[in-house]
């Protein structure tokens, strides 16, 4: 089974919202789709029921606060445990990444009405906590004047360390240092520089 996430924002196959909200799948090419409808829960629609449960395990591990996903009959597919939710100053978080999708930041502000919208993964340093996943909430968060947002603490990998101090190179040290760039040259700069770093072709 090979699942991608469709990252782009204009897809005649899977709904708008469900696009903006990065909920748009590829399993083996056939589309799958998972649409967040409340803080805490959200709809699975898709060819396969089968493949459900490795797509939602999937999805988790950028949105960990996802806790109940649904079938479209409104049948429950299954449920996790409530992790513990820290509240985080917005410009005491250390940021990971470089750049900021301007389409995705597009996207995403219709959906956040407040800071209890906005749920980001971080792992905890010595310094403070590093935000690991959410960078864009985190920027909708400061150009919205939040003072905090909600976190999940997630498992710390040597990877964070690496893009850490080359955060840190670049003289980013909190969100608002972070430049806002076009969807192109998001994939330039930031999806090739990752796909450098992994490896990956």
């Amino acid at each position: 089974m090979e699942i991608k996430r469709v990252t782009d924002y204009n897809n005649p196959i899977f709904s708008q919202i469900v696009l903006n909200q990065r909920g748009a799948f590829l399993i083996d090419e056939e589309p799958y789709e998972i649409e967040i409808i409340s803080s805490d829960s959200a709809f699975v629609k898709g060819k396969n029921r089968k493949n459900f449960k490795k797509l939602i395990e999937y999805f988790r591990y950028y949105s960990p606060h996802i806790l109940n996903f649904f079938d479209e009959n409104d049948k429950k597919i299954i449920s996790f445990e409530k992790k513990p939710v820290l509240t985080l100053e917005v410009d005491k978080i250390q940021p990971s990444q470089f750049y900021i999708d301007e389409d995705k930041v597009n996207a995403l502000k219709g959906f956040i009405k407040n800071s209890k919208d906005i749920v980001i993964q971080v792992v905890k340093s010595d310094e403070g906590y590093i935000c690991v996943d959410g960078h864009t909430r985190l920027f909708i968060a400061f150009l919205n004047n939040f003072k905090t947002v909600h976190a999940i603490e997630t498992e710390f990998d040597n990877d964070t360390n690496y893009f850490v101090s080359q955060a840190k190179k670049r003289n980013i040290f909190t969100i608002k240092d972070l430049k806002l760039v076009s969807h192109n040259d998001y994939k330039n700069l930031w999806i090739d520089f990752c796909n450098s770093y992994f490896n990956i072709d």
